[in-house]
């Protein structure tokens, strides 16, 4: 059954995709912030360009019952976190950003105030990405000068 849903997969580096229609989300609770889902559960995501790797809560797997698909304390350097931050693991999800499907490997974390931090791993498969706090949304693939 074909999908019309856009889809972005982190797993093709030498691919890199954008939309033909940009991806437009808009913002919840605060700036940057935007819901997002898996498996039809919705989320809250932070969207933060000056993150380097994308991340999510370790809750969020317990409440969708994921295991990590791949397990190992590591330490990484987080600057928008303010101090290195320790991951649990990495969990392949497909996350639904407006209607593209994003399939991307998540660093796990015990806790963080939202369920996903969605960092320039993910955003750089859209092309730019505009925040548009006037109108509370954020734009994924915005097309220049238009």
């Amino acid at each position: 059954m074909a999908s019309n849903v856009p889809t972005v997969d982190v797993y093709l580096p030498s691919i890199i995709f954008a939309t033909a229609i940009p991806v437009v989300a808009k913002m919840t609770k605060d700036p940057s912030c935007i819901e997002v889902s898996v498996m039809d559960k919705k989320f809250i995501a932070r969207v933060r360009n000056i993150a380097t790797f994308s991340m999510c809560r370790k809750s969020v797997l317990e409440s969708l019952n994921i295991p990590l698909t791949k397990e190992g304390i590591k330490e990484m350097k987080a600057p928008s976190f303010g101090q290195n931050i320790q991951t649990l693991g990495q969990v392949k999800l497909s996350l639904m950003i407006g209607n593209a499907e994003v399939v991307h490997n998540f660093y796990v974390i015990q806790e963080m105030e939202e369920d996903f931090l969605i960092g320039a791993d993910i955003m750089q498969k859209f092309g730019p990405v505009e925040f548009d706090f006037q109108n509370k949304k954020i734009t994924f693939g915005k097309q220049v000068g238009k």
